[in-house]
């Protein structure tokens, strides 16, 4: 494969670029050197992606207004109730205001409803936290890693009272492990990337999974950073170096799984 040209621009797909060349080096070659795309299959009702979107809109709309813990434990239930639905339709509006799916009017009460469920439950388990404010939401920056230059962006960052800072990435997935930070191949490379490249000194990362059933923080205490920079450091340039250098094997990491929804195939 030809290696990338030497280029100051940032590498379009942000850092699904190194999830894709962890997954598989043919995948990230195919989808971001190639531009391939699987064919969009139609669905009725709301795609993952739009609900994704969805929730991060709405999250961040709630914390742009209340800004720290503090302000949630003062909420009166019905102020609290009048926050989620206020929040979450805007985050409706926002998340698909360009969005072309036919059946949205059908199905956007009964998602409004849905979250204000998933995000109620959510913010009970903000309550049982140490006490924090939040400094960032959706804050983008970017990121380079052996001459690779990445778009990166973290959900929230927040600040407790010691200081320390912690990066939390929202999640809709039922499986989530903080296994996916180790090894050569992480698999989810986001909160590695961003606490390696933030200026100021990131103490913790975890996953905020808003799945039904199923919300709160994983893993239950906060992973430290600075035992793991280091490992951090050396699994990201080396996957940075393989996608620039065109490494492009066809090598799932977990096989069948990994190629599952991959659509990439013959």
């Amino acid at each position: 494969a030809v290696p990338l040209p030497v280029s100051h621009e940032i590498q379009l797909g942000g850092v699904r670029v190194l999830a894709d060349q962890s997954a598989c080096p043919f995948r990230a070659f195919a989808t971001h050197r190639l531009r391939a795309r699987k064919m969009e299959i139609p669905e009725t009702g709301l795609t993952p992606r739009e609900r994704g979107n969805i929730v991060h809109e709405s999250l961040q709309a709630i914390w742009q207004e209340l800004k720290s813990q503090f302000s949630l434990r003062n909420l009166t239930q019905q102020q609290r109730s009048e926050l989620l639905d206020r929040c979450i339709h805007q985050g409706v509006e926002t998340a698909l205001e360009n969005s072309a799916n036919a059946g949205l009017l059908r199905h956007r009460e009964l998602e409004e409803k849905r979250l204000h469920q998933l995000l109620g439950d959510w913010l009970d388990e903000e309550l049982k936290r140490d006490r924090f404010q939040v400094v960032a939401t959706e804050e983008k920056d970017t990121a380079e890693i052996s001459g690779l230059r990445l778009t990166v962006k973290a959900d929230r960052i927040d600040q407790y009272e010691d200081g320390s800072l912690e990066i939390l990435d929202y999640k809709t997935s039922k499986n989530l492990s903080p296994k996916s930070w180790e090894g050569e191949r992480l698999d989810e490379p986001q909160l590695p990337l961003y606490a390696v490249n933030h200026s100021g000194k990131v103490s913790s990362i975890r996953f905020a999974q808003l799945a039904a059933g199923r919300a709160g923080l994983i893993p239950p205490k906060p992973v430290p950073v600075q035992e793991r920079i280091e490992e951090w450091k050396s699994s990201l340039m080396n996957l940075s170096l393989q996608f620039q250098k065109g490494t492009a094997e066809v090598d799932p990491k977990k096989f069948p799984q990994t190629c599952e929804f991959c659509g990439l195939q013959p």
